[in-house]
């Protein structure tokens, strides 16, 4: 768990980043009460700040968290097959667009993208394969060729060229 704090447009930002592996060493209900705590702490200090959390949730009921820091969760849609593994969870809604977008490289979860504005354009990059013709030289373009390399010296070593 880490959490940064962030000035923006004079209002306080706290982002909370978290990874909760799928077997974890500690009890998941452990990590909640932490989280509830810092949520609590961060509020306190700065009651108008935006408290953002995000992660990797995995198996963590995130429905703790809502009903005992009463974040709202934006994200809605799968981010691995059929489920949503990466949340976002704010303090109040500032963001006008969220969505899940492939990854730009192989794998199997997808990306979160939040922000607020004008929706943002998928810009993803998918990899075709074409067939083009092979371009066989004619032979005058042949001979133009040994024409042309016949006339070049070859006969400086590479000592001589550095």
């Amino acid at each position: 768990m880490l959490w940064i704090r962030v000035r923006v447009g004079g209002q306080d930002v706290f982002t909370g980043a978290l990874y909760h592996p799928p077997k974890p060493l500690y009890r998941p209900s452990a990590l909640l009460d932490y989280v509830v705590k810092c949520v609590d702490a961060l509020t306190v200090e700065s009651p108008d700040a935006l408290v953002l959390l995000a992660g990797d949730f995995n198996s963590l009921d995130g429905s703790v968290l809502v009903s005992r820091c009463a974040p709202n969760l934006i994200v809605d849609k799968p981010t691995r097959g059929v489920n949503i593994l990466y949340n976002i969870y704010v303090s109040h809604l500032a963001y006008d667009n969220v969505r899940t977008v492939t990854s730009v490289i192989k794998r199997d979860h997808k990306a979160v993208i939040a922000n607020t504005g004008p929706a943002s354009r998928d810009l993803n990059k998918r990899r075709e394969q074409r067939v083009f013709r092979k371009c066989r030289p004619t032979p005058t373009q042949n001979a133009l060729f040994l024409e042309s390399a016949s006339q070049l010296d070859i006969t400086r070593t590479h000592q001589e060229m550095r």
